[in-house]
Formats: structure tokens, sequence, C-alpha cells
């Protein structure tokens, strides 16, 4: 597990789970639901990544790649979201979210590396259907950003981002394709089981759930993948999602998010415009 030093005095001094997180950030939000199944009391340290409070030498003193979320427990630093969930599966009773029988318990696992694997088409993803119109940067505002960001491969990042060009139909589709692929493999893994982790809710549908629901904010056309689409509409009926997630969106986010996607859909550069024929 990647656990970190921990440098700050104030932070070695911290006793309990404290967390620093975004409010949207689909990492931030993994952890979160994983804190409120395992019902695990925990202290939050929002981190506003709209503001660049990541790039701040204060959280970079707790994170040198200036990344949420990041869990302290008793004093001790944990970074990358999948490693934090896993941690207080091991450390903590509560609810057991990883299976019991060993092929669920293998697929759990599985899923910890994949949704890994694939977060930086999450990432590109978010950024081209939901953030563009608010995240893009000025020349100067890069440069800022350069100086102050400690992630050679997050600033190159978001120079493509920001480029009159932006990411190109190419990249986008690969993306989306990736993702794709993926939703493939979980819409036959649901094929007689209720869950992704088997017979009960666990690490696999922790891991997937965050970012199902980034695609579906940016308007994936879900019910492409039934079984999938039916998954996720039971899991944002649990209290967890509630607390771990829908409490942190903002409504004016959201309302942004949905305008913007309507308004790339009649344009005909929504994310549906991306995606792949499907076989019957």
């Amino acid at each position: 597990m990647p656990e970190i030093p921990t440098v700050r005095d104030d932070v070695k001094a911290l006793r309990g789970l404290h967390l620093w997180h975004f409010a949207m950030s689909n990492c931030s939000q993994r952890v979160r639901l994983a804190l409120e199944e395992k019902g695990v009391p925990w202290t939050s340290h929002h981190v506003d990544l709209s503001k660049n409070e990541h790039a701040t030498p204060g959280f970079r003193a707790i994170n040198p790649r200036g990344l949420v979320p990041v869990l302290v427990h008793d004093g001790r630093t944990i970074v990358e979201s999948n490693d934090v969930v896993a941690w207080l599966e091991e450390r903590f009773p509560g609810p057991r979210l990883l299976p019991e029988p060993a092929g669920d318990r293998d697929f759990a696992l599985r899923s910890l590396a994949a949704t890994d694997a694939i977060q930086p088409a999450i990432k590109l993803v978010s950024h081209e259907f939901l953030f563009k119109p608010m995240r893009r940067m000025s020349p100067t505002q890069l440069e800022e950003f350069a100086a102050s960001c400690g992630d050679e491969a997050l600033v190159r990042f978001m120079r493509d981002f920001s480029s009159k060009e932006g990411f190109g139909r190419a990249r986008i589709s690969a993306a989306v394709g990736e993702l794709e692929r993926a939703f493939g493999e979980l819409e036959s893994r649901l094929d007689g089981r209720p869950w992704l982790s088997g017979a009960s809710f666990g690490l696999a549908d922790v891991s997937w759930i965050v970012n199902v629901h980034r695609v579906a904010l940016a308007r994936y056309p879900l019910g492409r993948f039934p079984r999938l689409d039916d998954w996720y509409r039971r899991v944002r009926s649990r209290p967890s999602f509630a607390s771990a997630i829908a409490a942190w969106e903002d409504r004016g986010a959201r309302w942004f998010f949905a305008a913007y996607g309507r308004w790339r859909a009649l344009r005909g550069t929504g994310i549906a415009a991306f995606t792949t024929p499907r076989a019957d």
C-alpha cells in the first residue's frame, strides 16, 4: 500500500481518521463511500480543486503529488483511493466489503486494479464533457499552475486540455471506447448476480460506482448496458450513496453539467457521439 512519509508535525499528531478530499473528485467519492459503508467516523478536510488548493505548499507538504484523496490514520498518511479503501477494509471491522468466496474476492481485487488503470480515461472524459467551460486555463494561468503543481503529467494534461485543439476526436474516442469495453465486462459480470462483488454489495461495487456515476453525469447512454444501468439505479438508492456522494454534489454544478450536456448533444458533440455500435 502506498503509505508515504508524514512530514507536517501537526498532521503527525492527528488521531483517528482524517480525509483530505474534494466534493466532486471521483476518487474522493470512492473513499467517502467506503467510510460510510464501514460506518467509520472521520474528519473532513475539504480541498477545493477548482481553486487549485491542491497545488498549495501546505497541501503538497501532505501529498507531494498534489492529489486527493489523502487519508491520515493516527498520523500515518495513505494515498491512492483504492489503496485507502483496502486499508480501511483491513483495519476496521464493520460490514465486510471483501467477499469470502475466492472467485468473488479475486474479481473484487481485480476491480481495484482495473479502476486504477481506467482513471486516465475517466479524467479525460470528465474534463471534456463536464468541466470544459470552467476548467480551461489561459496561458498565464497555465504558467502559474505549472510553477505550483508538483505533477508534470497533470501539467501536460492541462496544457492539452486548454489548448485551442483540445484533446482531439481520436483521443476522446479512445477514452470513451476504453470505458465502454470495461462496461461490457461489468454487464457480463452482472448476469445472474445482484452485485459486482457477488451476493452482497462490496469492494468491486464501491470501486466502480463512482466511475459509472461520473459518465452518467456526462450523459453517457447507460441504457446500452441494461444490467449495469439497473445496478447503477440500485446503488444510488443506498444510504451510503446519498451521504457520501449526492450530499457533496453542488446543485449548481449538477445543473450546469446537465445544461452543458444537452448543449453538446444538440450540437452532435456530446459523449453519445463518441460511442461505438453494440452487437445485440
